[in-house]
């Protein structure tokens, strides 16, 4: 673990440094489900007038990869929230959104050399509940055998979960103070509303039950496209193999007529009736050695090579 992460730093501050049951390896789509999850939590209960109960959201989306619909997700967030911290790359398109233009959104540009921006981490601190999803993709090296994966779905973080307060506050914690390097001002800020959530007294704990159930139903949605990609991936496998087999057919059958063709050349020389066959197979013998073509292509080409011979030197 890169001891620079969010995830190291959380770790280095627990007392016997284990990490919770729940950290893990997390494909992506499971990443997207919890963090859905989440945030429907945060539309659903911190509307209205209640704005003493709004949380305070900070995020990394990892390598500053943004989505239209998660900037335009971003936006109701943003409008049931105390305030947000979004931090990524300067050029992944926040500050032109409409998004990043709302008064309680704030925007970090993150630097291409901090290890931060291999993270996705989503951390709520409200007065009620608090939560979190934190996660770092693999690295290059990580993925070694196989390296790092073409297929979105296939991608692999170090991740985990958590509605514990104190673990959570520790998060929070250390992403306002890796965000003192970049804004100073907005470091004091974010602090300073920090300690007004953790100061409120009064309102009682959320039920976040709800949240567990709607993390199994995203979970369960998710597998359901993953069973349907992986059906439309052998489908296409499927269908592959089923042109290749047609394709050797018809290369097959094609093969054939031309030695049909050859074979009623050869019957127009009686001096030397198996010429055709001869070329053939000299044809096909140097197209199997290494350096000339395949084997498959030297048998098509013999056919020609037979025919165009005998229509050439053949008595009319």
């Amino acid at each position: 673990m890169n001891p620079e992460s969010t995830l190291a730093r959380l770790q280095a501050t627990l007392p016997d440094g284990k990490l919770p049951s729940s950290y893990g390896v997390y494909f992506k789509n499971t990443l997207v489900a919890l963090c859905h999850a989440l945030e429907d939590h945060i539309l659903q209960t911190s509307g209205g007038d209640k704005s003493e109960l709004q949380p305070l959201v900070l995020v990394t989306f990892q390598q500053g990869k943004w989505y239209l619909q998660e900037a335009d997700r971003y936006l109701d967030i943003a409008n049931a929230s105390r305030h947000v911290v979004i931090g990524a790359v300067a050029d992944s398109g926040f500050a032109t959104h409409k998004t990043g233009q709302l008064e309680n959104v704030s925007l970090i540009n993150l630097d291409e050399n901090d290890p931060i921006i291999e993270e996705w981490n989503l951390i709520i601190v409200a007065p009620t509940y608090k939560a979190m999803v934190l996660c770092r993709e693999l690295s290059a090296q990580e993925y070694l055998p196989e390296g790092k994966p073409e297929v979105d779905t296939e991608r692999k973080f170090y991740g985990l979960w958590s509605f514990d307060q104190s673990l959570v506050s520790a998060a929070a914690e250390i992403f306002i103070e890796q965000t003192r390097h970049y804004n100073s001002p907005l470091a004091d800020s974010l602090l300073e509303m920090y300690h007004e959530i953790l100061a409120t007294i009064g309102p009682p704990l959320a039920d976040i039950s709800g949240v567990v159930s709607r993390i199994v139903t995203y979970l369960q949605s998710s597998q359901q496209q993953m069973v349907a990609i992986n059906r439309q991936t052998r489908e296409l496998w499927e269908l592959e193999g089923q042109a290749l087999r047609v394709s050797r057919n018809l290369n097959a059958n094609k093969l054939q007529a031309f030695l049909r063709m050859a074979q009623r050349v050869d019957e127009r020389d009686t001096s030397n009736p198996t010429a055709s066959l001869q070329v053939a197979a000299l044809s096909e013998t140097l197209g199997s050695t290494p350096g000339f073509a395949g084997f498959a292509v030297a048998e098509a080409a013999a056919g020609w090579i037979a025919i165009s011979s005998r229509l050439s030197f053949c008595p009319e």
